[in-house]
């Protein structure tokens, strides 16, 4: 069971927000989990590895690769930045906690857009340090 989705987006960390990052989601997952995402976490996510990544030695690019691909999404190096990749999952989970999460390190203007399997389309926008959904409204000429 599930919702079923196709992701797409043009979403970048800049290199100098990615400590940013690692804060941001070590706030999440020790302030309790409990009150966002139910008693066991995150859908579809090992909260046990995110916390292990977010506790691991490795260099913190690393550290929050890793920590995306716990959640699902896959990112990239380019020079120095992480840039969204591609979607490692099926359905929807929690991503709206994770975009919420991350949004104060995400490059302004950047956007993930998701497609549901009943053709509804929404995406989230990042603007100034917090993250607005949107959905689409499709018009026939």
């Amino acid at each position: 069971m599930g919702y079923c989705i196709d992701v797409y987006g043009d979403l970048t960390i800049r290199e100098e927000k990615i400590p940013l990052a690692i804060d941001c989601l070590k706030k999440l997952m020790y302030r309790g989990l409990n009150e966002r995402c139910g008693p066991h976490g995150f859908s579809w996510v090992s909260s046990d590895n995110v916390i292990s990544f977010l506790e691991s030695d490795y260099d913190e690019k690393r550290k929050l690769k890793c920590v995306l691909r716990e959640f699902r999404y896959g990112f990239e190096d380019e020079n120095d930045d992480l840039l969204f990749h591609y979607f490692l999952g099926e359905k929807w989970g929690d991503d709206e906690v994770l975009w919420e999460t991350l949004a104060p390190a995400v490059d302004n203007g950047s956007m993930i857009e998701y497609r549901g399997e009943d053709g509804h389309r929404w995406r989230f926008l990042f603007e100034d340090g917090s993250v607005k959904e949107q959905n689409a409204v499709i018009t026939w000429e």
